[in-house]
Protein backbone atom coordinates (compact mmCIF):
# COMPACT_ATOMS: atom_id res chain seq x y z
CA UNK A 1 0.00 0.00 0.00
CA UNK A 2 3.06 2.21 0.78
CA UNK A 3 4.46 1.82 -2.20
CA UNK A 4 1.50 2.83 -4.24
CA UNK A 5 0.59 5.84 -3.22
CA UNK A 6 3.87 7.94 -4.84
CA UNK A 7 2.74 6.24 -8.19
CA UNK A 8 -0.75 7.50 -7.63
CA UNK A 9 0.65 10.69 -6.69
CA UNK A 10 2.98 10.53 -10.23
CA UNK A 11 -0.03 9.62 -12.09
CA UNK A 12 -2.14 12.06 -10.84
CA UNK A 13 0.47 14.70 -11.17
CA UNK A 14 1.47 13.38 -15.05
CA UNK A 15 -2.53 14.27 -16.12
CA UNK A 16 -1.96 17.64 -14.70
CA UNK A 17 0.94 18.79 -16.11
CA UNK A 18 -0.63 17.10 -19.76
CA UNK A 19 -4.14 18.72 -18.52
CA UNK A 20 -2.17 22.21 -18.13
CA UNK A 21 0.19 21.95 -21.46
CA UNK A 22 -3.21 21.36 -23.44
CA UNK A 23 -5.18 24.35 -21.93
CA UNK A 24 -1.70 26.53 -22.86
CA UNK A 25 -2.03 25.49 -26.28
CA UNK A 26 -5.41 25.90 -26.82
CA UNK A 27 -5.04 29.25 -25.05
CA UNK A 28 -2.54 30.68 -27.41
CA UNK A 29 -4.05 29.02 -30.70
CA UNK A 30 -7.20 31.04 -30.07
CA UNK A 31 -4.99 33.95 -28.47
CA UNK A 32 -3.92 35.55 -31.84
CA UNK A 33 -6.99 35.55 -33.77
CA UNK A 34 -8.95 36.93 -30.66
CA UNK A 35 -7.01 39.77 -30.55
CA UNK A 36 -7.47 40.64 -34.06
CA UNK A 37 -10.61 40.32 -33.73
CA UNK A 38 -10.80 42.51 -30.83
CA UNK A 39 -8.50 45.13 -32.57
CA UNK A 40 -10.99 45.12 -35.65
CA UNK A 41 -14.24 45.87 -33.35
CA UNK A 42 -12.72 48.30 -31.19
CA UNK A 43 -10.01 50.05 -33.59
CA UNK A 44 -9.95 53.34 -35.51
CA UNK A 45 -9.95 53.25 -39.05
CA UNK A 46 -6.67 54.77 -40.74
CA UNK A 47 -5.90 55.07 -44.56
CA UNK A 48 -2.48 53.93 -45.61
CA UNK A 49 -1.02 55.05 -49.45
CA UNK A 50 0.49 51.93 -50.19
CA UNK A 51 2.21 50.45 -53.39
CA UNK A 52 3.60 47.18 -54.02
CA UNK A 53 6.99 46.05 -53.16
CA UNK A 54 7.61 45.38 -56.76
CA UNK A 55 4.63 46.15 -59.29
CA UNK A 56 5.40 43.19 -61.28
CA UNK A 57 5.84 40.55 -59.12
CA UNK A 58 3.19 42.49 -56.36
CA UNK A 59 2.33 38.54 -55.37
CA UNK A 60 4.23 36.03 -54.06
CA UNK A 61 2.03 32.58 -54.43
CA UNK A 62 -1.26 33.82 -52.76
CA UNK A 63 0.29 36.52 -50.64
CA UNK A 64 0.86 40.13 -51.82
CA UNK A 65 3.65 42.30 -50.27
CA UNK A 66 2.83 45.89 -49.96
CA UNK A 67 5.12 48.76 -48.67
CA UNK A 68 3.55 52.23 -47.06
CA UNK A 69 5.16 56.06 -47.57
CA UNK A 70 4.68 56.21 -44.10
CA UNK A 71 7.30 53.03 -43.79
CA UNK A 72 10.41 55.05 -44.65
CA UNK A 73 11.35 56.16 -41.10
CA UNK A 74 14.62 58.46 -41.71
CA UNK A 75 12.12 60.67 -43.46
CA UNK A 76 9.16 61.26 -41.02
CA UNK A 77 9.58 64.48 -38.79
CA UNK A 78 11.56 63.42 -35.35
CA UNK A 79 13.20 60.27 -36.40
CA UNK A 80 15.72 60.11 -33.34
CA UNK A 81 19.10 60.33 -34.01
CA UNK A 82 19.97 57.11 -32.87
CA UNK A 83 17.39 53.67 -33.16
CA UNK A 84 18.30 50.33 -32.68
CA UNK A 85 17.74 47.97 -34.98
CA UNK A 86 14.11 46.36 -33.98
CA UNK A 87 12.74 49.38 -31.42
CA UNK A 88 9.22 49.95 -31.51
CA UNK A 89 8.25 53.41 -33.28
CA UNK A 90 5.28 55.21 -33.06
CA UNK A 91 3.95 57.59 -36.31
CA UNK A 92 1.38 59.82 -35.42
CA UNK A 93 -0.98 60.05 -38.12
CA UNK A 94 -3.74 63.04 -38.49
CA UNK A 95 -7.16 62.26 -40.87
CA UNK A 96 -6.89 63.27 -44.27
CA UNK A 97 -9.38 66.18 -45.19
CA UNK A 98 -11.04 64.61 -47.85
CA UNK A 99 -12.72 61.58 -46.42
CA UNK A 100 -11.65 58.28 -48.02
CA UNK A 101 -7.76 59.19 -48.64
CA UNK A 102 -4.92 58.53 -46.62
CA UNK A 103 -3.83 59.78 -43.55
CA UNK A 104 -0.49 61.74 -43.52
CA UNK A 105 2.49 61.21 -40.86
CA UNK A 106 2.79 63.93 -38.31
CA UNK A 107 5.79 62.68 -36.33
CA UNK A 108 7.84 58.91 -35.43
CA UNK A 109 8.97 58.88 -31.63
CA UNK A 110 10.08 56.14 -29.52
CA UNK A 111 7.54 56.69 -26.80
CA UNK A 112 3.58 56.13 -27.66
CA UNK A 113 2.27 59.60 -28.41
CA UNK A 114 -1.34 61.58 -27.26
CA UNK A 115 -3.52 61.83 -30.30
CA UNK A 116 -6.07 64.14 -30.54
CA UNK A 117 -9.83 63.38 -31.99
CA UNK A 118 -8.59 63.69 -35.76
CA UNK A 119 -5.12 61.91 -35.08
CA UNK A 120 -4.32 58.38 -34.42
CA UNK A 121 -0.67 56.31 -33.72
CA UNK A 122 0.52 53.56 -35.92
CA UNK A 123 3.58 51.12 -33.77
CA UNK A 124 6.12 50.05 -36.14
CA UNK A 125 9.47 48.31 -35.32
CA UNK A 126 12.44 49.53 -36.91
CA UNK A 127 14.04 46.94 -39.71
CA UNK A 128 16.99 48.14 -42.03
CA UNK A 129 15.77 52.08 -41.75
CA UNK A 130 11.87 51.07 -42.44
CA UNK A 131 9.19 50.55 -40.30
CA UNK A 132 7.22 47.33 -40.41
CA UNK A 133 3.64 47.55 -38.87
CA UNK A 134 2.79 44.08 -39.54
CA UNK A 135 0.45 45.25 -42.26
CA UNK A 136 2.99 44.51 -45.41
CA UNK A 137 1.64 40.75 -46.39
CA UNK A 138 -1.41 39.62 -46.97
CA UNK A 139 -3.15 36.47 -47.58
CA UNK A 140 -5.44 36.92 -50.99
CA UNK A 141 -8.29 34.25 -51.77
CA UNK A 142 -7.63 32.22 -54.74
CA UNK A 143 -10.60 33.60 -56.55
CA UNK A 144 -9.74 36.75 -56.45
CA UNK A 145 -6.08 36.75 -57.17
CA UNK A 146 -5.61 37.42 -60.80
CA UNK A 147 -7.74 40.70 -60.42
CA UNK A 148 -5.64 42.08 -57.43
CA UNK A 149 -2.53 41.31 -59.39
CA UNK A 150 -3.76 43.04 -62.27
CA UNK A 151 -5.54 45.94 -60.09
CA UNK A 152 -1.60 46.49 -58.23
CA UNK A 153 0.38 46.24 -61.67
CA UNK A 154 -2.02 49.00 -63.72
CA UNK A 155 -2.80 50.97 -60.75
CA UNK A 156 0.37 50.81 -58.11
CA UNK A 157 0.20 54.37 -56.98
CA UNK A 158 -3.20 54.30 -56.16
CA UNK A 159 -3.55 51.41 -54.02
CA UNK A 160 -4.46 52.17 -50.23
CA UNK A 161 -5.29 49.81 -47.68
CA UNK A 162 -7.79 50.48 -44.94
CA UNK A 163 -6.55 49.60 -41.46
CA UNK A 164 -8.09 49.40 -37.96
CA UNK A 165 -5.55 51.03 -35.26
CA UNK A 166 -5.84 50.47 -31.41
CA UNK A 167 -4.26 53.71 -29.30
CA UNK A 168 -1.61 51.86 -28.39
CA UNK A 169 -0.27 51.48 -32.22
CA UNK A 170 -1.36 48.07 -33.35
CA UNK A 171 -3.04 47.76 -36.04
CA UNK A 172 -4.86 44.82 -38.69
CA UNK A 173 -5.75 45.44 -41.99
CA UNK A 174 -9.91 45.52 -43.29
CA UNK A 175 -9.64 46.10 -47.09
CA UNK A 176 -7.38 46.99 -50.08
CA UNK A 177 -8.51 49.89 -52.44
CA UNK A 178 -7.69 50.38 -55.85
CA UNK A 179 -9.10 52.94 -57.69
CA UNK A 180 -12.88 52.25 -57.25
CA UNK A 181 -12.34 48.40 -56.26
CA UNK A 182 -12.87 47.27 -52.64
CA UNK A 183 -11.31 43.64 -51.61
CA UNK A 184 -11.94 43.08 -48.25
CA UNK A 185 -9.42 41.21 -46.01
Amino acid sequence: MLKSLPAKQNRVRGWGLLLAAVLGQTLLLFWAPAQQNWISLTGREVTLQTAPVDPFNALSGYYVNLSYQIADARKLPGFPSAIAEGAPLYVLLAAPQTPGTAWRALSVSTSPPQPTGTQAVLMGHYRRGRLKFGLETYYIPEAERERIAADLNQHPSRALVDARVTAGGQAVPVRIRIENRRYEF
